[in-house]
């Protein structure tokens, strides 16, 4: 696994809940101070494990996640190559995100992935939002290298690159489906919304106007 920087997790005196990763010796030292619990033995999965579903930005600064990121990226693949196809949660994946993926779309993706959070099957999916969010809210580029494989070779104008017809038609077939799982449906749903946006964002192409009335 990619060596990382040792993180110091910090949990609150009443609990303990996690609250902040940093790697800031004096903050660790003033929160021990103050009843605070501070532990620098956790692995990687650990760290992951305790965060996710929840934001990363919750418990550490855009710096410590760059540092931290390559690690995590690894621990995600490691849970799910681990997990046993027997008992793996049966349902949808996440569509996968892009690099150009909308930041609009950022904190309904979040949500989505906290209300159906299984780590056996969601876990690079967080990494991979997490990357995106950090990146947007720096005005960085995307870390290609912190997504999925599914992730980094998507992209969001390709997946909705066709003709509105084409869209409202996906967008009908999915509000039409049904499903007893709540998993597959908050996935659908969340695909729906996403149409949405693709539809009132789309830009008018060719084969538009050539199907166009008139």
């Amino acid at each position: 696994m990619t060596d990382a920087p040792t993180p110091i997790a910090i949990y609150t005196p009443d609990g303990p809940n996690l609250y902040r990763i940093t790697f800031d010796p004096q903050a660790a030292q003033d929160a021990h101070a103050q009843g605070c619990e501070t532990i620098t033995d956790h692995s990687m999965t650990d760290l992951l494990l305790e965060m996710a579903p929840r934001p990363a930005s919750e418990y550490m600064d855009a710096q410590t996640w760059q540092a931290l990121a390559p690690a995590l990226k690894e621990a995600a693949e490691q849970l799910i190559s681990e997990t046993n196809p027997v008992h793996a949660p049966v349902g949808l994946g996440l569509p996968p995100v892009s690099p150009d993926f909308p930041a609009p779309l950022l904190p309904d993706r979040m949500d989505t992935l906290a209300r159906v959070f299984d780590a056996r099957t969601d876990a690079e999916t967080w990494v991979d939002l997490q990357e995106l969010a950090f990146a947007r809210q720096a005005g960085r580029e995307v870390n290609v290298e912190i997504l999925s494989d599914d992730a980094r070779g998507s992209s969001w104008d390709t997946v909705y690159d066709e003709s509105t017809d084409d869209l409202h038609e996906q967008q009908a077939d999915l509000q039409a489906a049904w499903t007893e799982n709540p998993r597959i449906a908050a996935i659908r749903d969340l695909e729906v919304r996403e149409l949405y946006y693709a539809l009132d964002t789309h830009p008018e192409t060719e084969l538009d106007s050539a199907m166009a009335p008139g």
